[in-house]
């Protein structure tokens, strides 16, 4: 008997708890209904007020933009591209930004129309500018319009352009640490002009719209770029070493079976060295190259790993192209029989 009471008022206990415990869980499933119910009122204040912020005009619609003076007409479906940029925005029911005038019926922007255009055609049809100057220029008034697709088009671009373009776009970008002094018009470059690159490097010649344009010469290390431009792209061209040595793209005789010497030795008024003593290099120098090896010029090319090492640090290494490994195989020095190294 006893042990039944002991065990109803464990029971009556229990209950006790769990009606508590209840108690509580409708309190907290009131407080996540009121709850919930705020968030449905926020959110449909915000969808309203998207709706009314993306309440784009009809696709068909013309819309003009007035540009430094210039005039660019076309779609809604143009314009609204790339639906977070400032052009989408001015394309839906309560545009942010006043009309220049009733008359012109264009929104106004006080930019440059000229790099405008490229923007334009992006929009349009998706194409992008050749020269990497006119890149660079545009990439930044990307982010004046807020395009985000037009910069990832461009960076996307320039993942696939050659090593030299890609670093007279870095030098060009950064303004902080490049100088010019030359001809200005309209802010840009123009006529002769003297452009100091970040990497070093230097281009003396004319300039049309902010780009290379007619002759010029860039200036490297090893040598110069002495050529012909068009729009900031190279037409015609000839580059030459620092010691005056010429390169010529097809059928070059340098170092080659006719005539092995090296250029130092064709205008050396001592001529060639006498018998049993050799110059595996121009300079003169012998550099330390391992048997099987090439000296490249710029490092040391192992076959075995299809890497060039540099000459003062082994660790450091580039993968060369098939065209650079190629010329290497068939016109740098090898260590053939031992080690090449300093006499």
């Amino acid at each position: 008997m006893l042990q039944r009471e002991y065990f109803v008022r464990e029971l009556e206990r229990e209950w006790a708890q769990v009606e508590t415990e209840e108690k509580k869980v409708v309190a907290e499933w009131v407080s996540i209904e009121d709850a919930q119910k705020e968030y449905i009122k926020k959110r449909e204040a915000f969808e309203k007020t998207a709706r009314a912020r993306f309440n784009f005009l009809p696709p068909d619609d013309v819309i003009a933009f007035n540009v430094g003076g210039q005039l660019f007409k076309s779609t809604v479906k143009v314009w609204t591209r790339d639906r977070f940029s400032i052009l989408a925005q001015l394309c839906t029911t309560k545009p942010k930004l006043p009309k220049l005038c009733a008359e012109d019926d264009a929104f106004f922007f006080d930019r440059d129309f000229w790099i405008f255009q490229f923007i334009y055609a992006f929009l349009r049809d998706n194409s992008l500018p050749s020269s990497v100057d006119v890149l660079c220029e545009l990439y930044c008034e990307a982010s004046f319009y807020r395009i985000g697709l037009l910069r990832h088009a461009i960076e996307s671009k320039m993942m696939g352009e050659d090593a030299m373009a890609t670093s007279v776009l870095a030098s060009a970008a950064s303004t902080s640490s490049s100088s010019y002094e030359g001809g200005v018009e309209f802010g840009r470059y123009c006529g002769h002009g003297v452009l100091q690159l970040a990497d070093g490097n230097r281009y003396e010649g004319e300039f049309l719209n902010g780009q290379f344009h007619g002759r010029g010469t860039l200036y490297f290390p090893e040598g110069r770029l002495e050529g012909a431009w068009e729009n900031g792209k190279k037409i015609d061209g000839t580059f030459i070493f620092s010691d005056g040595l010429e390169y010529a793209p097809d059928e070059w005789a340098y170092c080659s079976g006719a005539d092995r010497r090296y250029f130092s030795e064709t205008i050396s008024t001592q001529g060639i060295r006498a018998a049993g003593e050799l110059n595996y290099f121009d300079t003169g120098i012998n550099r330390v190259v391992p048997l099987g090896c090439y000296d490249a010029g710029n490092g040391i090319f192992a076959p075995s790993t299809g890497q060039v090492s540099a000459y003062t640090n082994p660790s450091e290494t580039r993968e060369p192209s098939d065209d650079e490994k190629r010329w290497i195989t068939s016109r740098a020095p090898k260590a053939s029989t031992k080690d090449m190294s300093v006499n």
